[in-house]
């Protein structure tokens, strides 16, 4: 460790002022050296600027904006003289929403260090990006206008909220090359038009802070100077506003929840629709409440299979997707059909289709004449049923029918299946594969 170095690291433990992030020592494990700081518990200014869901009122803006300055004009004022990192990254925030400034100094460790980070160098001043000799032109004063380029970029940042260039047609290496090498005296900058409803000063300061001439740009007192006006009506910085700023920033959470509850309440009431098309009604509330569903016998209910005559066949002369649109269309139509009747759809396996009516309520002697009258509006539908990809050819049902009693119950628990059992079901399943075509 250099005697340069070993005093930089000694001024920066002395710094002790609250918008300027406390070191209480270092680490030094070669070639690494660790900074012990204040942890700041809401992370970077960066990381607040990019949630979109977090919306920054005036009070904030402005806050924000002169904690930075006034970290900055005391680090200028102090042996250190310069911050020399500056950027939304080294903006941390703390728990009262204050802005300190960290990751300053260093300067004689960073001489020799290779940034092969372009998104990183976004802040930097053009006259740091030229230079060929690190070592050249490091004096606190030549710095200290290097951070104040670097608070104009921060400036635009906090009141675009798209980023250090947002908006710029280029990438991060294209623009440090306009920076480096300027077109004539056509200089690169951000474009101030992605600032909504900007304040004058806040255009002009931008302005005075992107001068290319280092010498050119304001002091950093004369910056705070210049944005005055758009600290109108404020007491001071966060902390003497925090009241009446955490008031809004609860109103602002609750907005936000709010949103979130809406959002979670229509999850949940497209996955219970889904599930009340999956199983029965009762069945479905009694597995969401967490209740065991037992097994049930129905003395009397009808039950219906079907499936497609020569769907085999089809299937091998037809793409999967085809024959997916196909049963999807077709099975649109029963289901509609259904609707109107008494009836509850079981399942449907490849072309099989089964429902029952008489579960999982029972209707009586009813269950007869629904299902009978179910499957002649079926059998009337594709009459009319046009197969898109074979439109030419005919469409026919086989069908089977039998009453008698079954016991119900749910299967499974990824993927619970409501099952009817007992002979009944066999018997419907046979006649309906020994059923006449028609």
């Amino acid at each position: 460790m250099t005697r340069d170095l070993r005093l930089e690291l000694h001024q920066m433990v002395a710094i002790g002022n609250e918008f300027v992030n406390k070191i209480y020592g270092f680490v030094y494990e070669p070639p690494r050296i660790f900074a012990v700081s204040t942890y700041c518990s809401r992370k970077s200014l960066k990381e607040i600027l990019e949630n979109g869901q977090l919306r920054l009122e005036n009070m904030f803006i402005v806050s924000f904006i002169m904690d930075i300055l006034k970290g900055l004009k005391y680090l200028h004022q102090s042996p250190l003289g310069f911050h020399g990192n500056l950027k939304s990254k080294t903006c941390l925030v703390d728990a009262t929403w204050r802005v300190l400034l960290a990751n300053f100094g260093m300067v004689h460790m960073r001489e020799g260090e290779t940034d092969n980070n372009d998104s990183d160098l976004m802040w930097t001043a053009p006259e740091l990006l030229r230079r060929n000799n690190k070592k050249t032109d490091m004096s606190k004063i030549s710095l200290q206008h290097a951070d104040v380029y670097s608070f104009g970029i921060i400036l635009h940042e906090i009141l675009s909220r798209a980023g250090p260039w947002g908006g710029a047609p280029f990438s991060c290496s294209e623009i440090l090359e306009q920076l480096k090498y300027p077109t004539d005296d056509d200089y690169y900058r951000p474009n101030l038009k992605l600032i909504k409803n900007p304040h004058p000063a806040a255009l002009e300061t931008c302005k005075a802070c992107w001068e290319e001439e280092p010498e050119l740009r304001p002091k950093v007192q004369k910056v705070k100077k210049m944005l005055q006006p758009l600290a109108k009506g404020m007491k001071g910085n966060i902390a003497d506003n925090l009241m009446s700023l955490l008031d809004r920033y609860k109103n602002n959470l609750l907005d936000v929840v709010e949103e979130k509850i809406a959002q979670l309440n229509e999850e949940r009431m497209r996955s219970e629709r889904l599930l009340l098309q999956m199983l029965p009604a009762q069945v479905a509330h009694a597995l969401k409440n967490g209740l065991t569903v037992e097994a049930e016998h129905y003395p009397s209910v009808t039950i219906y299979f079907s499936d497609i005559v020569g769907f085999t066949h089809m299937s091998s002369e037809s793409t999967p997707m085809q024959v997916v649109h196909f049963l999807n269309d077709l099975y649109t139509v029963f289901d509609t059909i259904l609707d109107d009747f008494d009836v509850y759809k079981v399942e449907t396996i490849g072309d099989a289709y089964m429902m029952a009516s008489g579960v999982p309520l029972a209707n009586g002697i009813n269950h007869a004449g629904e299902i009978a009258s179910t499957a002649l509006r079926l059998l009337e539908s594709i009459t009319d049923f046009k197969i898109t990809h074979r439109p030419n050819d005919p469409l026919k049902l086989r069908m089977g029918i039998h009453s008698g009693s079954v016991v119900t119950g749910v299967v499974g628990v990824k993927m619970p299946r409501y099952c009817l059992f007992g002979s009944s079901v066999t018997f419907a399943s046979q006649m309906e594969s020994y059923g006449l075509r028609k």
